[in-house]
C-alpha cells in the first residue's frame, strides 16, 4: 500500500446510487437503498481521488456526498485499505459491483470498524 502513513478510507454516494436493493443472507432478507463506492487512497484529502473516478461524469462534483473520509489505520496502528472492507461486506454477503456496494451506511460504518478493531462484523 503506499502512502500508509496518510492513507484514508473514504465512502461516498452519487446520482443514480439512490436505488432500492433486497438480499437474503440464509434466513435473513435486508431491504434497504442507496449503493456506497468504497474506497482508499493514498492522499490526504480523498477528494481529489473521486474527482479522478466521477470528474467526466459530474464535472463540478454535483450530487456527489461524502459519508465516510477517516484514516485507514488499525487500531494498532497497521494499515488497511478497501479491499479489507471489501472482504468483510462480501463475507456479510452484500452485494457488490467492483468497489460499490448495495448496503447500508451503518453497514458499512460497521465493516470498517471490524477492520479497524479486529472485531467480529457486528452491524
Amino acid at each position: 500500500m503506499t502512502g500508509a502513513a496518510t492513507g484514508r478510507v473514504y465512502v461516498y454516494s452519487a446520482p443514480g446510487y439512490d436505488t432500492e436493493w433486497t438480499r437474503t443472507t440464509g434466513s435473513t432478507t435486508v431491504s434497504g437503498r442507496g449503493r456506497y463506492k468504497v474506497g482508499y487512497t493514498g492522499r490526504e484529502d480523498p477528494r481529489v481521488r473521486i474527482k479522478e473516478q466521477t470528474g467526466t461524469l459530474y464535472p463540478g462534483g454535483d450530487g456527489i456526498v461524502i459519508h465516510i473520509d477517516e484514516p485507514a489505520v488499525r487500531d494498532d496502528g497497521t494499515p488497511f485499505d478497501d479491499h479489507a472492507v471489501h472482504k468483510v461486506l462480501d463475507a456479510a454477503g452484500v452485494q457488490r459491483a467492483s468497489e460499490v456496494v448495495e448496503a447500508t451506511l451503518d453497514e458499512v460504518k460497521a465493516a470498517i470498524a471490524a477492520v479497524r478493531s479486529g472485531l467480529a462484523y457486528d452491524p
